[in-house]
């Protein structure tokens, strides 16, 4: 599970970084490329680490996750958009889940 897990993370963090270029590109939002790009590198940092099997890994993904639940949770009850809050939203917390099931299991 640890391992499946580490390599979500580093997906994730790659999802999250495409998504703020993505905001910058169609919105010209610099606030959403540089909240993906940091974001982002703290989950591919986060991720790195868990590969080299240091548990502060999984706990730096989680309080990210846990943050950016927040970020998009505030953003969707705003907009009433799915996209991309709403999506964002559920992708995040099932990496959080998970994240929480590899410490427990």
């Amino acid at each position: 599970m640890k391992s499946i897990a580490t390599y979500i993370v580093l997906a994730y963090g790659l999802l999250v970084i495409i998504g703020g270029v993505i905001g910058f590109v169609k919105a010209k939002s610099n606030a959403s490329l540089i909240a993906g790009v940091v974001s982002g590198l703290l989950v591919l940092t986060s991720g790195f680490i868990m590969l080299s099997g240091i548990a502060l890994g999984t706990y730096l993904a989680l309080a990210t996750t846990f943050i950016l639940m927040g970020v998009f949770g505030v953003r969707l009850a705003k907009t009433k958009a799915f996209m991309p809050s709403g999506m964002l939203f559920i992708l995040n917390d099932i990496v959080f889940i998970l994240l929480v099931l590899s410490l427990v299991l």
